[in-house]
């Protein structure tokens, strides 16, 4: 961010310790495992966070690096489940089409996917109860001084943000 000159990003997940950036919280973000309806029927809906390994994801990766999925398991632990990576998107709009499509098991944001699962092409594969909270953050270079421009988009972030990514509701 300081290094290329960015005067603002948006990051998601826990933050680094910075002594050369600022931060501000804009809401949180949780996520979900999901399927298309088509999926389901074909491999089945698992029934425990041990047969998600049974199963093809479509998951997130950059640079060769995976992000992987957490869910809270049986007895409240983060648990970081196993999945054969059929595709791998650095898109999350990518990644939601494919689950759309039938491709396999996704993690996505709860405010992606809830519009597809209104209209029936995703189902919840786990309880609400097991979805993981991420913060979004503002982040900045670190300055005494802090530019209008960039004070006026965080204010408009922390406005905005919360409403977009909103509350996730069943049905």
């Amino acid at each position: 961010l300081v290094g290329e000159g960015y005067d603002l990003a948006v990051r998601v997940g826990t933050l680094p310790d910075s002594s050369t950036l600022a931060a501000r919280r804009l809401t949180t973000q949780r996520m979900v495992i999901c399927a298309a309806p088509s999926y389901l029927a074909e491999h089945g809906k698992p029934a425990s966070e041990d047969e998600l390994s049974r199963h093809v994801g479509i998951v997130y990766g950059r640079s060769g690096r995976r992000v992987p999925w957490r869910i809270r398991n049986n007895a409240g632990h983060v648990f970081k489940p196993q999945v054969d990576a059929r595709l791998v998107f650095d898109d999350l709009q990518a990644i939601t089409d494919a689950a759309v499509a039938g491709a396999g098991l996704a993690w996505l944001p709860c405010w992606l996917m809830a519009k597809h699962m209104r209209t029936g092409e995703l189902e919840l594969v786990m309880e609400c109860d097991r979805m993981l909270a991420t913060d979004i953050h503002a982040v900045w270079p670190q300055s005494h001084y802090l530019p209008i421009k960039t004070r006026t988009a965080i204010d408009a972030l922390v406005a905005e943000i919360p409403g977009l990514v909103g509350g996730f509701e069943h049905a």
